[in-house]
């Protein structure tokens, strides 16, 4: 589990609650998948971490909201877009535009 302030991002041991790992970052958006920690601060800047040892492997100048999964990051905003990336390397695989997502209403 991960949860962020301004300051900083915390991750713990969903079954215990013990604290894993503090990484130092400003935190607007974050999540967590995979293994990864994407954390996207104020200026649409996102980093993404190795979850379990704290290691920076990747920064994107490319996001608003934030999404992982399996190995894929999902970054989109305030263009009409959302980029998706091969999240471990951050290869751009495609761009969705907002005019091609068909929205159904549940």
């Amino acid at each position: 589990v991960a949860c962020g302030r301004r300051e900083g991002v915390r991750i713990y041991k969903a079954a215990t609650g013990r604290l894993l790992q503090t990484l130092q970052a400003a935190v607007a958006c974050i999540a967590l998948g995979d293994g990864l920690l994407a954390v996207r601060d104020d200026g649409g800047e996102v980093r993404i971490f190795q979850a379990a040892t704290g290691s920076l492997i990747q920064t994107l100048e490319d996001g608003y909201h934030v999404a992982l999964s399996d190995g894929l990051l999902a970054a989109g905003g305030g263009r009409g877009e959302v980029r998706v990336y091969q999240a471990a390397i951050g290869k751009l695989l495609r761009i969705l535009e907002a005019e091609s997502l068909k929205i159904e209403k549940a």
